[in-house]
Parts: structure tokens; sequence; C-alpha cells
């Protein structure tokens, strides 16, 4: 049995790193909200990864807030609503990734059909993402206890040790956005090494048009490192939950319930550097908010 200040430490690192995430979620958004320069198809791509995030952080604290309480375990309203947009919002961050991924391959390769580079197609995209990412939620509803207030951790949740249910999870929130982003970026970079390819084979003779491919190849390889970053940076946040997973299912729930808190925290704690990394790696987002910050 765990003690109450292990839940305490845990708590508290919990809500301080989700605050952390929160912070820099909104100034993201209010950067981009604010500033006319800011209206670009990568910034609107961002908004609605910070949004995802919001959401995910509000569902967290709110957690954290009834699973500190004395009577936890019979005080969790709408935990099965709660534990359903928890997982709305983590596929909604993984399906961000994916998305970016595609606007990434529509400006790479099939830049040639000047439709998909319009801010229309990508507002399209955001709303067919939203309503997968809803779509995605709702089977564990038809599930007797699919979402259910898991005791190891007192959070609303997928219990790991549910066949049915658990490595739907896993699959469809993390294994395929993630592989679909790995493979599009693979069709970027083979279309990078081509472009490569022409420019040192002297295929291309003018020296102006040189310098446009190479400019295209190196913009290419910085988007592709930037969003594998953070790609890598999910996929390791959500290594504990798998881990919890195979184990759960194999001893059928005998998993130490220290791990249950390290497969939350790591999550949050991913998301969180995810969204730091991305305010970082965003120069224009940077800029306006140091320009803030030093009163200019």
């Amino acid at each position: 049995m765990l003690s109450e200040r292990f839940y305490t430490i845990n708590y508290v690192t919990s809500v301080i790193v989700s605050i952390i995430g929160l912070t820099f979620s909104l100034l993201i958004n209010f950067i981009i909200i604010t500033n006319r320069k800011c209206y670009t198809i990568k910034n609107i791509l961002i908004f609605d990864l910070c949004i995802s995030s919001l959401i995910y952080f509000i569902l967290h604290l709110i957690g954290c807030y009834y699973g500190t309480r004395n009577d936890w375990l019979y005080s969790q309203p709408l935990c099965i609503l709660r534990a359903y947009f928890i997982m709305v919002s983590i596929s909604g961050i993984t399906y961000s990734l994916l998305i970016q991924a595609i606007s990434r391959l529509f400006f790479s390769i099939f830049y040639t059909h000047k439709f998909l580079l319009k801010k229309r197609i990508h507002w399209i995209l955001i709303f067919f993402k939203w309503l997968i990412c809803f779509l995605i939620g709702i089977q564990p509803l038809f599930i007797e206890h699919g979402f259910e207030l898991i005791r190891e951790h007192r959070m609303c949740g997928i219990k790991t040790n549910k066949l049915s249910i658990a490595p739907y999870s896993i699959c469809i929130v993390y294994v395929f956005p993630g592989s679909i982003v790995i493979l599009v970026y693979a069709l970027i970079f083979y279309q990078v090494r081509q472009s490569t390819h022409r420019v040192r084979s002297n295929l291309i003779k003018s020296y102006t048009s040189a310098c446009i491919c190479l400019t295209f190849i190196r913009k290419n390889l910085i988007v592709m490192k930037n969003i594998l970053i953070i790609l890598n940076i999910l996929m390791c946040g959500g290594t504990p939950y798998l881990i919890l997973m195979i184990w759960d299912l194999i001893d059928n729930g005998s998993a130490p319930r220290q791990l249950y808190f390290l497969s939350v925290n790591s999550l949050v704690s991913a998301t969180t550097l995810m969204i730091i990394v991305t305010f970082y790696k965003n120069k224009t987002v940077k800029k306006i908010t140091l320009k803030y910050l030093s009163g200019h």
C-alpha cells in the first residue's frame, strides 16, 4: 500500500508540470491570435496542437484535484466523461502531428496542386482530425467499465489490463498516427534525396535554380527534424503506459502501483516538453514574446 506522501509528491509534481505546459500553450495561442504576422498555415496547425494540449492539461489538473481529496474514491463527478475527453485530447495531440506531416507533404511533394496549399484545406484537415478524435473515444463507452476510476493513481481512464480496450487505445492513439507520420516523412526524405542528387549531378544548370532547390531541401529537413523531435518526445512519454499495459495483461493487473503514476506523469511531462520545444522552435512566436517581455 502506497503512503499518502507518495501520492502527494506525485500529484504536486504533476500539477506543477501541467501548469507549465498550460502556460506555454496559452502563451503560444495568445501570440498567434493577437498578431497578424502569425496567421500562417504552420501557426494554424500549431494553434490546433496547443488547443488539444490545453484540454488535456485542464482535464489532468481536474483529475489531480479530485485525486487529492480524502473522499476521492466516492467523489469523482463526471468520471466517464472526463476519461472520454482525456482520450480525445491525447488523440488530438498525436493526430495534430499527423496533419502537420500531411501539410508538409503537400508543400514538399504535391506543391504543384495549389489548392492543397491553401488555409481552407488545412482548416478542413483540422475539422476531420477532431471528428476522428471524438469517434476514437466512443468505442470504450460501449464496453462495460471501458472508462472507470483507476484506483492505483486515483484518476479516471482506461484500465490497462482490459484486453478489449487497452491495446486498442495505444494502437489508435499512438501507434497508428506515429507510423503514418514516419511514413510521410520517409517519403519527404526520399524526395529531398532525389532533389539533392539532381543538384549534385548538374541537372540543374542555373545557379539561381540550384539555390532555390537547396533552400527547399534545407527547409524540409529543418521541419522534418523539428516534428520528429516532438514525435519522439511524445512516443517516449507513452512508453511507460505501453510497459504498464503489457505488464498488466501478462500478470492480470499486478503491475507495481508506482508504474501507474509513472505512466501518467511521463505523458504529462512529455506533453509539456513538446509544447516548450514547439515554442522554442517557432522563431516568430518566440521573437514576439521576447519583444513583449522586454517592453518594446
